[in-house]
């Protein structure tokens, strides 16, 4: 098996603990990295974007079959050394990737040091549309952007709502009201007095895993 990032090959462990694994091959062949996926979260979220069923389009993402690299910034313990997230950062302009989703809310300041300085250069440079969760530390305000109510003005973020039909079917409530914002999703505006969360998706009820 070659590094996934040339030929997108990949295996599991065995038929009966199905945990992906992929090669990473560098520094000439004198480095190999093996990359397992340390949850379910990342499955969960390419499927909301790029899930394709030929079979069943029903079961498509908002994007069916578009491609996606994933890296990984996070470890165990939910938090996000800075130097991990520089580092994704620059590999996706190294990549030259259109998009950014950055799925977690919890990250380093991203409106300072080099941080900012290089979120700015790659939307504003190289033309990266970077979008990102706006968090689930609502419903106070000014809570978007991460722990600390710090956002990024150049940053798409996205807070999550309920419908009335969601209501209905997970929560056995009927109501004809207009959608509104879930009570855990974080809100603007920032402390930073950007606007914190720009647009709304559905919250609840989609999911490409068990």
């Amino acid at each position: 098996m070659s590094s996934f990032c040339k030929n997108q090959e990949y295996d599991f462990i065995s038929d009966k603990c199905i945990v992906s694994y992929c090669f990473h091959i560098s520094e000439n062949g004198n480095l190999l990295n093996i990359g397992v996926p340390k949850g379910s979260h990342e499955t969960h979220v390419a499927h909301i974007a790029a899930g394709h069923f030929p079979g069943s389009p029903e079961k498509d993402g908002l994007a069916p079959g578009t491609q996606i690299i994933s890296l990984s910034i996070g470890d165990p313990r939910g938090t996000c050394p800075s130097q991990a997230f520089i580092r994704a950062l620059n590999k996706c302009i190294e990549l030259k990737v259109d998009i950014i989703n950055l799925s977690c809310s919890v990250w380093p300041c991203m409106n300072f040091g080099k941080n900012g300085k290089l979120i700015k250069n790659l939307i504003e440079k190289h033309g990266i549309i970077f979008v990102a969760a706006a968090g689930n530390d609502g419903p106070g305000l000014s809570m978007a952007g991460n722990s600390n109510g710090i956002g990024h003005p150049s940053i798409i973020y996205v807070g999550a709502y309920l419908t009335a039909e969601m209501k209905e079917f997970m929560f056995c409530h009927y109501s004809s009201d207009e959608p509104v914002v879930f009570p855990f999703s974080s809100r603007g505006p920032s402390m930073d007095g950007s606007l914190g969360v720009a647009v709304c998706a559905p919250g609840a009820a989609i999911a490409g895993v068990p």
